[in-house]
C-alpha cells in the first residue's frame, strides 16, 4: 500500500494540480489542511478559493482510490464553516458517484481494498469545544479500529508538541493537545503540517513518538516554491517513507503493522 501526503498548499494552483497528476499511482492520497490562503483574499475571495480547491479537490478525487483531507487554521479563520470539507468534493451530481472514497473533516473511515483505517482531525485550538469534538471523533476512531483494523492513521493540521515534525531552529512548536491524545490511543501513523520550516530547518519531516510514526511534509517559503509541492510517500509494503522536495531527499525506515498482519497471515 502506497500512501502520497502534502499539507500547506495555501491555494497554490499549480500544487494541487501536481497532486491530482499523482494521485493514480497512490491508494491513499492525504492534504493535511491550510488548503486556504487567508492571506491572498486580497487577489482572490475566500469565496473563490473555496470554490476553486473543491474543484481541485475533485480532480484528485477522480483520480484516486482514497483521499484523505483535514482542515487548517486557515480553512476555519477563512471561512468560519468547514461543511465543504465535510462532503466528498464534486462539481456537479453525477460526479459525487464517480472517483475514490472521500474521507472528510471529522470523519472516520476504511480505506478500500486494505484494513488501514483513516480519521480525519478537524483544526481544534479555537476553542473547549472543538477540543470536546475533537475529543468523541478519537473515542469513536477507536472503537472502530478495535473492531478489526491493521493500523490507524490520523490526519491532522498540528503536529503533536512532543515530535521533531513540529520544531525549527527557532521554536518548538506543535499542539500539546495532539501529544496527549497520541500518548493515550497511540495511532500508527500522524500525517500534519502547519510547522513550516521542520524538515528544512531544524526539525524532521518524519519522527517518532513511543510507535507512533509522525509525519509533516513541510512547506517552502512563497518566494521559493517549486512547480511541485513538498511530499511524502510512504510504502507500507517496503517500510520506507520517503521526503522530497527538488532535488531534496530524506528517507526512513518505517515497520508496517499492515505488513506485519500480511505476512502473519500468509504463514
Amino acid at each position: 500500500m502506497r500512501i502520497l501526503a502534502v499539507s500547506d498548499l495555501h491555494f497554490q494552483e499549480q500544487h494541487f494540480a501536481w497532486v491530482a497528476q499523482q494521485a493514480p499511482h497512490f491508494d491513499l492520497v492525504i492534504v493535511a489542511g491550510d488548503l486556504l490562503d487567508l492571506f491572498a483574499f486580497g487577489r482572490t475571495s475566500i469565496d473563490t478559493q473555496v470554490r476553486d480547491v473543491t474543484s481541485f479537490l475533485t480532480d484528485i478525487r477522480l483520480n484516486c482510490n482514497a483521499l484523505a483531507v483535514c482542515s487548517g487554521n486557515h480553512d476555519l479563520w477563512a471561512t468560519r464553516d468547514l461543511r465543504w470539507l465535510h462532503l466528498p468534493p464534486s462539481r456537479n451530481p453525477q460526479e459525487e458517484k464517480l472517483g475514490g472514497t472521500f474521507i472528510g473533516d471529522g470523519g472516520s473511515a476504511i480505506v478500500p481494498g486494505t484494513r488501514l483505517l483513516v480519521t480525519c482531525c478537524p483544526w481544534a485550538a479555537e476553542s473547549d469545544e472543538d477540543t470536546q469534538r475533537l475529543a468523541t471523533l478519537l473515542e469513536h476512531g477507536n472503537a472502530l479500529r478495535n473492531s478489526g483494523t491493521d493500523a490507524w492513521l490520523w490526519v491532522c493540521h498540528e503536529p503533536p508538541h512532543l515530535s521533531r515534525t513540529g520544531r525549527t531552529t527557532e521554536k518548538v512548536e506543535g499542539s500539546p493537545l495532539i501529544s496527549q491524545l497520541v500518548l493515550k490511543y497511540q495511532p500508527d501513523f500522524v500525517f500534519c503540517g502547519h510547522v513550516h520550516g521542520a524538515p528544512f530547518d531544524g526539525g524532521l519531516p518524519f519522527d517518532q513518538i513511543v510507535d507512533t510514526w509522525c509525519f509533516n511534509p513541510g512547506c517552502p517559503d512563497r518566494r521559493k516554491q517549486l512547480p511541485e509541492p513538498p511530499s511524502i510517500i510512504l510504502d507500507l509494503a517496503a517500510g520506507q517513507a520517503v521526503w522530497r522536495w527538488g532535488s531534496m531527499e530524506k528517507r526512513a525506515f518505517v515497520e508496517s503493522p499492515i505488513a506485519l498482519a500480511a505476512y502473519a497471515s500468509a504463514a
